[in-house]
């Protein structure tokens, strides 16, 4: 017998000899498929955590925006109990008509200090850059005549930038 086919028995002999290895009993399977999936949703929140966190950073008041949606959303989908209504009814009338006197007094006021201004339909095609600041003026009016119907009883006035 030659080297070359001793080695080719060799060979054969060996790979016969195949250790196996131990088959996984299913309760071991579906621990570690749990673990796996659970680390998963763990490193997921924390991405979802991240960018939410860096969005709240960048843009707060449209994450603000975002989370008062969310709730009118939210207030509109879930039912009013009788209960509910009975207790809080003549509160959201009350709040109610501060919103609407409020809406009115800004309403009012803005128009006031656009008029004021001269900003009719035909003064707005020229001198943008005025107009902005009129306009940032008349919220900024309408802002206060807005804070006044709500609170009333404060007796103190912000001086108005339309002076």
């Amino acid at each position: 017998m030659t080297d070359s086919q001793r080695s080719n028995v060799g060979t054969t002999r060996g790979s016969s000899e195949v250790k196996r290895k131990p088959k996984a009993k299913p309760v071991d399977v579906a621990r570690k498929a749990i673990g796996d999936g659970a680390e998963a949703v763990r490193q997921q929140a924390t991405a979802a955590y991240e960018a939410g966190a860096h969005a709240v950073d960048n843009a707060p008041l449209t994450a603000l925006a975002g989370a008062i949606a969310v709730g009118a959303v939210a207030a509109a989908l879930i039912p009013n109990s009788a209960r509910e209504l009975q207790a809080l009814g003549p509160l959201g009338d009350r709040v109610r008509g501060a919103v609407d006197g409020a809406f009115s007094a800004a309403k009012e006021a803005g128009a006031e200090q656009l008029t004021a201004r001269g900003l009719t339909a035909a003064a707005t095609s020229t001198g943008a850059g005025a107009l902005l600041g009129s306009i940032v003026k008349a919220v900024l009016a309408a802002n206060g005549a807005a804070k006044e119907a709500l609170h009333p009883t404060e007796g103190v006035q912000e001086k108005s930038p339309a002076a």
